[in-house]
């Protein structure tokens, strides 16, 4: 009994992460039929991150994104826990175990930022509390990946996510045979038709995180840094996306991936013609065998052309109506100075019906030109020590990831949404 204990433990110890992973995705998909599940996976994924090493860690954390939102309320507490537990633990080790040097610089300006956002400008609510965390989880991640890229394992971790994210799309599947799935989920529409949201709760969250997998590995394969299986990572993310009818996702994959076509066309002619010819003819077939794909994008995006008699209609068509909010929050600014220099506080409301879906424009109606000037200086301080103790240098490729998150920074709030 003794040996086979010690067989067992040499075994776990040598292959504990695919292990552990396997644990998680087991107990994930038992949640999908008895909810009560997440009080143990949370509580077993914090242990892991705990026990385990701070690489092995922040991957078991970056897995189980895509399914802390099957609850929209405790699993995300929960998972908020295990997060929290993480940061603290990787930043004791790094400044008390290894004593590393901290940019005192950068330390001020995010402090500063903390300070004025927390300047009684507007209330403290909900809103003002929920934002404040995810600076601080937002400002924790990227110094975690300034101070030690080794751990933060980007290509790894991007292309895990990228797995759990279309296992989840799959996990969610049991919502026609589980009736606590059937209960929990709460489905969204668009012109009649359901839109996919795998586990995370709503469809527009699905799509971020597709887009935010997508240009990671397109980024890797432009760099010439990809694996075979990235092009299989990316087309299940892109089909998820697709059937969450949602306007930015399409027109930013259509970016990516012409991006993509007009690299390979540099790198080697015939043989990307050839794949070329034969994907249009597959998606040509498609079309003509699954016709009411064909139906999904134009009424989804070509139908209301016929609606447009102004510049506003045509930009509401386009944005799904964020044009409106964009001119309301706009105007709101020009008439209000004092909120234009200052903000209305993390805690502002939104002015009529939604938030502006538009992170510049929100953040200033929230901060101020002044919070935003701070935030920016704080970004390009993280810029700079990251190009310090990066191992690699980054390629031309860079840019299509930043031209990505720029263009959804114009028609969604990102980390300034209002509630």
């Amino acid at each position: 009994m003794a040996k086979k204990l010690n067989k067992f433990e040499r075994f776990y110890a040598n292959n504990r992460f695919v292990i552990n992973i396997c644990v998680l995705l087991a107990m994930f998909f038992v949640h999908c039929f008895w909810g009560n599940m997440m009080f143990v996976a949370f509580p077993i994924l914090l242990l892991m991150v705990l026990f385990d090493n701070i690489r092995n860690g922040f991957s078991y954390v970056v897995f189980s994104i895509p399914f802390c939102m099957m609850n929209l309320y405790w699993s995300a507490i929960l998972f908020a826990a295990c997060v929290c537990v993480y940061m603290i633990k990787f930043y004791v080790i790094l400044y008390f175990k290894e004593k590393t040097k901290p940019n005192w610089l950068l330390i001020a300006f995010v402090a500063l930022f903390f300070i004025y956002a927390s300047l009684p400008f507007g209330g403290y609510n909900a809103n003002w509390g929920v934002r404040m965390a995810g600076f601080f989880a937002m400002f924790a991640f990227i110094g975690m990946v300034i101070k030690k890229p080794q751990v933060a394992r980007l290509g790894f971790n991007f292309r895990l996510l990228a797995f759990a994210l279309l296992l989840s799309c799959v996990y969610s599947a049991t919502f026609y045979i589980s009736p606590y799935m059937n209960e929990a989920m709460v489905l969204s529409f668009a012109g009649g038709r359901g839109r996919f949201q795998s586990l995370l709760g709503h469809p527009n969250v699905l799509a971020m995180f597709c887009d935010f997998a997508i240009v990671a590995l397109a980024y890797m394969i432009l760099s010439k840094k990809n694996k075979w299986f990235d092009w299989l990572l990316m087309i299940g993310l892109t089909v998820a996306g697709f059937f969450t009818l949602s306007k930015t996702f399409l027109l930013l994959m259509i970016l990516v991936y012409l991006v993509i076509i007009i690299w390979l066309f540099t790198q080697n002619f015939l043989r990307t013609f050839i794949w070329g010819s034969i994907a249009v003819t597959a998606l040509i077939v498609l079309g003509v065998v699954y016709q009411n794909i064909v139906a999904i994008i134009v009424n989804r995006f070509v139908g209301t052309f016929s609606e447009c008699h102004t510049f506003a209609d045509f930009m509401n068509m386009v944005t799904t109506y964020r044009y409106d909010l964009w001119v309301e929050y706009a105007t709101h600014l020009a008439h209000n100075p004092l909120v234009l220099v200052f903000g209305a506080g993390m805690g502002a409301p939104v002015l009529s019906t939604l938030s502006a879906h538009n992170l510049f424009i929100t953040g200033t109606y929230q901060l101020g030109l002044v919070g935003m000037a701070i935030l920016a200086v704080a970004i390009i301080l993280m810029i700079h020590e990251y190009h310090k103790n990066a191992e690699e240098k980054t390629t031309w490729a860079i840019r299509l990831p930043i031209a990505v998150v720029f263009a959804l920074s114009l028609v969604e709030d990102l980390i300034f949404y209002i509630v």
